[in-house]
């Protein structure tokens, strides 16, 4: 029942509902405090003020679905090594649904501009990633600020995309769903249907820009995913990502570069040039 609802869904929208006087002034109330409260504080007051005036809304979503905002990770969208990494540890430890209580995105914009912006900001991250996101299907409905990285393992193992992680590696070095999925009936559960989010309607950031980018400082500090790499870890994520294109691509001429700087950008704000004849 619950896939039932989630798939009905993906093709509304909540953007009808009307923020009322009385919810303005409490969320302009909140906001004023952002300088003065903590961070965590904020997003609490925030969530708790829009479920009070049913602005919020909880749905269970199946990650295809499911993108990631521009704004997350301070425009950064998507670390794909992190992707990996953390989906080798649900595997190595078994995933916890609990700690998806707190999975929060926001409904993709109904204005077009403002719609082909967020989508084409998730083309262009799978373009980069070297085939390790999943491409979009045209199904997307919402943008996360937080468990991003999650889903976004999960989409990559439905999606069989090219894994950096040799634990998680079949034959053709890519992630098998049936293989990561058969011991672990809560991963299973989270690639095969998804999980309950809250979800926050596009409006919300039509008439409060910056929430968005509250949340993704709120959920990527507590989570650690923003920390820096240092430069020698950021050489060896291009490292990697550049021995991924010889493998994918062994007859090409030249390493994509740019693409390799872009990826370790993802982890780290150092900002790294090379040579585009360097050979690895």
């Amino acid at each position: 029942m619950r896939q039932l609802v989630a798939v009905a869904f993906e093709f509304q929208n909540m953007s009808s509902i009307i923020i009322t006087s009385a919810a303005a002034v409490d969320v302009d109330m909140i906001l004023a405090q952002k300088e003065r409260i903590q961070l965590g504080h904020l997003i609490k007051q925030l969530l708790k003020a829009m479920a009070k005036h049913n602005i919020s809304y909880e749905m269970f979503l199946h990650p295809s679905v499911m993108l990631v905002h521009d704004k997350n990770r301070g425009g950064l969208g998507l670390n794909w090594n992190e992707v990996h990494g953390n989906g080798k540890k649900i595997i190595k430890i078994g995933a916890d649904l609990d700690l998806l209580q707190q999975s929060v995105c926001f409904e993709l914009p109904t204005e077009p501009k403002k719609r082909d912006i967020k989508i084409e900001f998730n083309k262009q991250l799978v373009k980069s990633s070297c085939e390790m996101l999943a491409p979009l299907s045209g199904k997307e409905r919402f943008c996360s600020v937080s468990t991003g990285h999650t889903v976004a393992f999960c989409r990559a193992t439905s999606g069989r995309c090219i894994t950096p992680e040799d634990d998680l590696k079949d034959d053709d070095g890519r992630l098998d769903p049936v293989a990561l999925t058969e011991k672990d009936e809560s991963f299973r559960e989270m690639v095969q249907k998804g999980w309950t989010w809250t979800v926050i309607p596009s409006f919300v950031e039509d008439r409060w820009p910056e929430i968005p980018e509250l949340f993704q400082q709120s959920f990527n500090a507590k989570n650690n995913v923003a920390a820096k790499s240092t430069e020698l870890e950021a050489a060896c994520l291009m490292a990697t990502h550049a021995r991924l294109q010889r493998e994918r691509n062994p007859g090409a001429a030249d390493i994509d570069w740019d693409a390799c700087i872009k990826m370790a950008a993802a982890v780290s704000y150092t900002h790294l040039t090379l040579p585009t004849n360097r050979e690895v």
